[in-house]
């Protein structure tokens, strides 16, 4: 509900709706993917392992990214991930070889709403129109 919330949101774009939709469209404009695919509900009360595991898995992840041009050919990503993108945030080398020149946009998980997503949608529209 809230990625396509989030794509109505920059569709509006200088008081033009691009595309109208009054059914859930989210995967004719987006690619979504996972970070780490070990499911879990959270990560509290996690073993020093599991916590190892999960490190292991997105390392592993972000190899294969980088290992494609795949992700580097969108124009805006957005890292909805919380903790997990921080090897990103933090290392302008790494996010360059999985994103190019894309526009990174760093957020929670969009199981709810994250307000700072807001201040984000100007940045996103510029760099999507």
């Amino acid at each position: 509900y809230y990625y396509q919330k989030l794509v109505e949101k920059i569709r509006n774009y200088n008081g033009h709706q691009h595309i109208k939709s009054e059914f859930i469209d989210f995967f004719n404009d987006c690619f979504i993917t996972e970070m780490c695919e070990i499911c879990r509900p959270n990560d509290k009360n996690l073993t020093k392992e599991q916590h190892e595991e999960i490190e292991s898995n997105i390392r592993k992840r972000l190899d294969w990214m980088r290992e494609t041009n795949f992700f580097n050919q969108f124009k805006v990503v957005i890292l909805a991930c919380g903790p997990y993108a921080e090897a990103i945030k933090n290392d302008e080398v790494l996010r360059k070889d999985l994103f190019g020149e894309a526009f990174v946009v760093y957020c929670n998980q969009l199981s709810r709403w994250d307000k700072r997503l807001e201040n984000k949608i100007p940045d996103i529209q510029r760099n999507l129109y």
